[in-house]
């Protein structure tokens, strides 16, 4: 997957320095993408993951319950009310995946295939994580999100008024953008060309910020 999008984003441009994002799975995505870059001696300016957890941080039921029993009351009242309400929504995502097409649903299983299989690897350059700040359970105990062993370069965190499932929608999103907006003017100050191609996580059509930079689309999806 990584290699079909590099194959489309060197079409637009050969060369870097690259600007890359992606949410959830796509920010594995994305990393894949960063790292072969790398590997040809081409340029990342700027590696971006959404609410992106590593490949295989899954962790037992018993883990889990633990760190639940560890909460305050307080805590355990809120988190459940979050819980019930993500219930809720995840009925009506069933729901809705039963009238989807048969293609995206293939596309929808291939990619969640192929996140249990990715395994990643320490990364040379640094990442940033815009991050939930509703965190689920997996999520409390480690605030680098799990990618501290793997940015050989540093990571940068930058919370989000949100939670995974909402992130990407309003009003959650306009903070989403205006982080992202940061770090892009200062991923596109620090190239050292005049053009630099950016893969960001958004609804899946492409955005063009000005006439020389074209903004290719990574939605954690292909195809959505």
């Amino acid at each position: 997957m990584a290699l079909r999008y590099l194959e489309q984003l060197e079409i637009v441009q050969p060369e870097g320095p690259y600007l890359l994002g992606g949410y959830s799975f796509g920010g594995l995505v994305a990393l894949e993408m960063a790292r072969r870059l790398i590997a040809q001696n081409l340029k990342v300016g700027l590696l971006v993951m959404v609410d992106t957890y590593p490949a295989g941080a899954s962790q037992s039921t018993g883990v889990l319950m633990g760190r639940f029993f560890g909460l305050s009351s307080h805590q355990k009242i809120a988190y459940l009310k979050k819980r019930l309400k993500r219930y809720r929504k995840g009925i009506t995502r069933r729901i809705d995946m039963l009238r989807m097409p048969v293609a995206l649903k293939n596309v929808r299983q291939a990619c969640a295939v192929a996140e249990h299989r990715y395994v990643a690897t320490a990364y040379p350059g640094k990442i940033v994580l815009l991050r939930a700040s509703e965190k689920a359970l997996r999520g409390l105990d480690d605030h680098q999100g799990g990618w501290g062993t793997y940015a050989a370069a540093g990571i940068e965190i930058r919370e989000i008024d949100a939670d995974h499932g909402n992130i990407l929608e309003q009003p959650y999103v306009r903070h989403l953008a205006a982080e992202l907006r940061i770090c892009l003017d200062r991923g596109q100050s620090n190239a050292t060309t005049p053009r630099s191609s950016s893969i960001l996580p958004h609804a899946g059509i492409p955005n063009h910020f000005s006439s020389d930079q074209t903004i290719p689309i990574l939605s954690p999806y292909p195809g959505i």
